[in-house]
């Protein structure tokens, strides 16, 4: 049966991905009207007849522009939905165990901010929330995307701060305060009241890569033991831009997109294939397994048994409140 659904689904978004691209060629088809109908002379003797005889024409491109703009735009947001609903969560569910998938929701801004990864702006995006686990272990994650904007009008600027994913799991080890251990090179860090400022660990490479700050700078040397440095380091040059933040019983983790979302389809446009998209969902997955094994994350019943039954909102219900929750 669920395969069925799927050769269906997979079906009518060929469907939708063919009109996707037929919209396309025509706003390209009609743009190159619009030019020519300003560039060929007029088609009368009489410059006055002539010019109307060209303007009903213009005006019947620019009416076939915004058509197939706006009919583009329908088509190809049903397809990225479909994408996700079809070939994103069957991956998941090929991954992890317990998938709560929305792909409209996220974490909210609140939450974000209290995971102590990156300065928080005036913009705020999150979606593609996921509650999953993986052999035991229990997590959250959605993408985030937090920009400021200042300024109107030709004077406008807008920086991005973050622009990736964001998880959140339950640790082994637990804290009093927090630990914070973000790229040096990142330049959007958030204040943590009470740090004394950048701590300097065992290892110069690792100070060279890492801004470290802890409000109990012994809890940073306790849990940045040299196989842990070591890891992060890896962690860091494979995803270019690993941050962590440790508070309490919690880590949360941040990853840079650099322009590379997760779990999207990287054009609605292009011949479609589908072992290939099959394909780029597992490797997006897999820095969700890279987190758990090279930071060894805990299985739930190590950190005292999380309840996933009473803390998992329902799919329905995170659709309804508009949020990603936490499940711990």
């Amino acid at each position: 049966m669920a395969e069925l659904t799927f050769e269906k689904n997979k079906a009518y978004m060929q469907k939708l991905h063919n009109k996707v691209r037929l919209c396309g060629g025509l706003v390209i088809l009609c743009i190159v009207l619009m030019i020519l109908s300003y560039l060929i002379p007029f088609i009368t003797f009489d410059n006055i007849v002539g010019t109307f005889s060209v303007q009903p024409l213009i005006l019947l491109e620019i009416v076939g522009l915004l058509a197939s703009v706006i009919l583009g735009y329908k088509y190809s947001t049903e397809f990225k939905a479909l994408y996700k609903e079809t070939i994103v969560r069957d991956a998941l569910n090929e991954e992890f165990e317990n998938v709560t998938y929305v792909p409209g929701k996220g974490f909210s801004s609140d939450q974000v901010k209290s995971f102590g990864l990156s300065r928080m702006g005036n913009r705020f995006h999150s979606e593609d929330y996921i509650a999953a686990t993986y052999k035991g272990i229990a997590f959250n994650t959605s993408d985030v995307t937090i920009r400021y904007h200042s300024g109107s009008g030709k004077n406008s600027h807008t920086t991005t701060y973050f622009e990736g994913r964001m998880f959140e799991f339950q640790y082994g080890k637990h804290i009093q305060g927090c630990v914070q251990i973000l790229p040096d090179k990142f330049a959007y860090k958030p204040a943590l009241p009470g740090a004394s400022g950048k701590l300097q660990m065992e290892s110069v490479s690792f100070n060279n890569d890492y801004d470290v700050k802890a409000i109990n700078p012994e809890e940073a040397f306790y849990i940045l033991t040299p196989a842990m440095m070591e890891n992060l380091q890896r962690l860091n040059a494979h995803y270019n831009g690993f941050m962590v933040s440790i508070i309490g019983s919690m880590i949360y983790v941040g990853i840079p997109s650099h322009g590379n979302n997760a779990f999207d389809v990287a054009s609605s446009t292009k011949k479609l294939d589908y072992e290939s998209e099959r394909r780029k969902v597992h490797e997006d997955a897999r820095a969700i397994i890279d987190i758990i094994e090279y930071l060894s994350i805990p299985t739930i019943e190590e950190t005292g048994g999380v309840n996933l039954e009473m803390y998992r909102t329902s799919e329905e219900v995170i659709s309804r409140q508009g949020l990603g929750r936490s499940i711990f």
